[in-house]
């Protein structure tokens, strides 16, 4: 059974104070929320949006439902609700075709409130899964730079910017290279060999061609 959602973040007798929830006038505000960047209206859509969930937790097409709440509330600037819908996306609807985009606004999201372990979790996640993807590259990143800034996870920074020197330093190794650097402090603590090793992949790196380069296989 899935769980039903009040966040009562406005009045429900805003916007006509419907007894019922109703999808149209959740599409509705949402519609007028984007147009106006009004976070009153947004925070209203958000909670239209939940309302509906709540009606019918389990109706097939709640990932739009909650897709819709989680924009809505981000654009309220209300991060936990936004936070909140998310999650009730990615655990009753893993399959849905918006698991990828709120993966991604999902890192954001708890980046914006400093929960950087979780962000940069998630923009790895997001790197990871949809490679393919035009934000993949920066997603990627985003982990590695967090994770060095605030000293969480290093083993992972120097996996990460290894696997992004392997999968976008082809088209991107300008980027490679100063993702290389940014982990230099970090391989330094590993060792005097390990840091010679980084540096050699980190000139191999800077002199490559157009075809790409292989690096060594830091994930074992």
């Amino acid at each position: 059974m899935k769980t039903c959602v009040v966040v009562g973040i406005v009045a429900s007798t805003m916007f006509g104070g419907l007894a019922l929830a109703d999808r149209a006038t959740a599409d509705k505000l949402a519609k007028e929320a984007h147009a106006t960047k009004d976070p009153t209206t947004a925070a209203a859509c958000g909670q239209a949006y939940l309302d509906v969930y709540n009606q019918a937790p389990n109706d097939p097409t709640n990932d739009e439902v909650l897709q819709g709440a989680a924009v809505c509330f981000d654009e309220a600037r209300s991060i936990g609700a936004a936070l909140q819908a998310i999650e009730l996306l990615r655990k009753y609807h893993p399959t849905s075709k918006f698991i990828a985009p709120m993966t991604l606004r999902s890192a954001d999201l708890y980046a914006r409130v400093a929960m950087h372990d979780r962000a940069a979790e998630r923009f790895e996640e997001f790197a990871k899964k949809y490679a393919g993807d035009v934000d993949a590259p920066d997603a990627l990143a985003s982990a590695i730079q967090l994770r060095v800034a605030f000293g969480i996870d290093e083993d992972k920074a120097i996996a990460d910017a290894a696997l992004y020197a392997r999968t976008f330093g082809a088209k991107r190794p300008t980027e490679a290279a100063h993702l290389m650097l940014d982990i230099t402090d970090v391989v330094e603590r590993k060792g005097p060999d390990a840091l010679v090793a980084h540096l050699q992949d980190y000139l191999r790196l800077k002199n490559c061609s157009s075809k790409g380069w292989e690096g060594r296989n830091t994930d074992g």
